[in-house]
């Protein structure tokens, strides 16, 4: 079982830790992991204009520099399994 919960630090309440210990009840062998992150602005979220075409230019800006990284698909395969050590 895999569940991911997102929410704002407000909308963390006795309500909701309820709902999980039901979730969770009757459940062995589980584990709970509590993250807590600031919230980073969402490219398509609430970002004006302006800000996503200058984002736009300066990775434009980037690519002209050659300051990016490029590969194939089996080059990311390959490296892919380097990471897990599979062969």
């Amino acid at each position: 079982m895999n569940a991911e919960i997102r929410m704002s630090a407000s909308e963390f309440d006795s309500a909701l830790f309820e709902k999980i210990k039901q979730l969770l009840s009757g459940k062995s062998n589980l584990e709970v992991t509590i993250s807590i992150s600031e919230k980073q602005p969402s490219p398509t979220g609430k970002e004006s204009k302006e800000a996503y075409f200058a984002r736009l230019d300066k990775a434009i800006e980037n690519k002209k520099e050659g300051n990016f990284v490029s590969f194939t698909t089996e080059e990311f395969e390959d490296f892919t399994k380097h990471l897990l050590n599979e062969p």
